[in-house]
């Protein structure tokens, strides 16, 4: 098993993320990003390094921004997104087919 920890500080120190990669396993690994006030920023599965799988997005105050799949590094199946009042972003949300918004 192995495990990573690599930290970059964007612009002005107003965005700090962390990258943590658990796990080498053929079931893949889990990455997380981290904004600067420590708030999990994304949360996604990987296989080889490509996202694979579940995805999770959250906004600074830590309510969801969007949680959908990966399927060959490509946003795949339902995704929903969130505003960050918390309401649905229905422009957003729906379909997608290898990366691209298909429609509700």
């Amino acid at each position: 098993m192995k495990h990573l920890l690599l930290f970059a500080i964007g612009i002005a120190g107003l965005v700090a993320t962390v990258f943590a990669l658990h796990g080498s396993s053929p079931q893949g690994e889990k990455r997380l990003e981290y904004y600067a006030n420590g708030q999990v920023q994304v949360e996604c599965e990987l296989r080889e390094g490509v996202r694979e799988g579940e995805c999770h997005r959250f906004w600074p105050n830590g309510k969801p921004l969007a949680e959908g799949a990966y399927s060959n590094g490509l946003m795949s199946g339902t995704w929903t997104f969130w505003n960050e009042d918390g309401s649905e972003d229905a422009t957003r949300s729906g379909a997608y087919v290898a990366g691209q918004h298909a429609g509700s």
